[in-house]
């Protein structure tokens, strides 16, 4: 799920995946496989251009993983399995005490649940707003990607950084100033 979403995003390179999952190539090559397998994931080629060595992307054939999230979020948290303390079994006030809380903390949770089920469908959107504008734009596939880049880091340096390591460009600086003045930017 982590590289479906990351995926979502935009197309990214298997050294890039690897590095934010925290996992190896090969791993990351396994769990593409299965996406793949499932239908949900697809590879493309750059064709050769000025700025990125890297060309290998993959990126999701299907709107995105906010599909999983929006529709079947699952939320899981690993608890010990030790008696509350100052709880003494069989005694049924307690137990309904604490039985109401768990009630009430459910109810909480469930609300939580559907505003941050709101919040993801959101971010979606805007998301796939960003990824249809900028394969509107008109830019070379090269230049998209560079753009995509650009528009989905959390700053200007990250940007530089992925472009440098993940796409093996020599020169992103003059990359990203390239492609922001095609973008009429400054």
């Amino acid at each position: 799920m982590s590289i479906a979403s990351l995926i979502t995003i935009r197309p990214r390179t298997l050294t890039e995946l690897a590095e934010l999952t925290g996992v190896s190539v090969q791993a990351v090559l396994k769990h593409l496989a299965r996406l793949d397998s499932e239908g949900l994931i697809g590879s493309s080629s750059l064709e050769p251009g000025e700025h990125l060595r890297q060309r290998k992307l993959y990126s999701l054939k299907t709107a995105g993983v906010e599909g999983y999230s929006h529709n079947d979020i699952i939320v899981a948290a690993l608890t010990s399995s030790r008696p509350a303390a100052g709880v003494v079994p069989g005694r049924y006030s307690e137990l309904e005490n604490l039985a109401e809380e768990v009630i009430f903390k459910r109810a909480r949770m469930r609300d939580s649940l559907k505003r941050l089920e709101r919040a993801i469908g959101e971010v979606a959107e805007e998301e796939a707003r960003l990824r249809g504008a900028i394969e509107g734009v008109g830019l070379s596939p090269e230049d998209r990607q560079i753009a995509a880049v650009i528009f989905t880091e959390d700053d200007a340096q990250s940007a530089r950084t992925v472009l440098r390591k993940h796409f093996g460009c020599p020169d992103p600086e003059a990359a990203v100033a390239e492609v922001v003045g095609k973008l009429g930017g400054s």
